[in-house]
């Protein structure tokens, strides 16, 4: 963002969604978010350090991130929130009766 977006007295919205089509989904944060995550050992930020599928990324932020990801890995938070997100998937993306098979692997994913 440039200087006027964090320079705003009300927050803005630091999180990037884009459904592209059926299939594909688009998302990302903004880097205070990010670092906020970060130090609060937010799993998806690690899966996203991981993920061998890159569209776009700064190379420099990147190996920043993955280089203090063990310093903020925890385990129980880890496992903590994945039984959390596969009940929430459960009850909130397997409703009515046509689900898209994605939403079924939104299910399973953190099992």
């Amino acid at each position: 963002h440039k200087l006027d977006w964090y320079l705003r007295v009300a927050p803005q919205r630091d999180v990037i969604e884009l459904p592209i089509d059926d299939e594909l989904d688009v998302s990302g944060w903004e880097l205070r978010k990010a670092l906020q995550l970060l130090r609060g050992s937010n799993p998806t930020l690690f899966e996203w350090l991981d993920s061998p599928v890159l569209y776009r990324q700064d190379d420099a932020t990147s190996a920043w991130l993955r280089h203090f990801r063990s310093e903020y890995f925890s385990h129980i938070k880890g496992r903590w929130h994945y039984v959390a997100m596969a009940g929430r998937n459960f009850r909130e993306s397997l409703q009515g009766d046509t689900v898209r098979l994605k939403k079924y692997l939104y299910v399973l994913r953190p099992v």
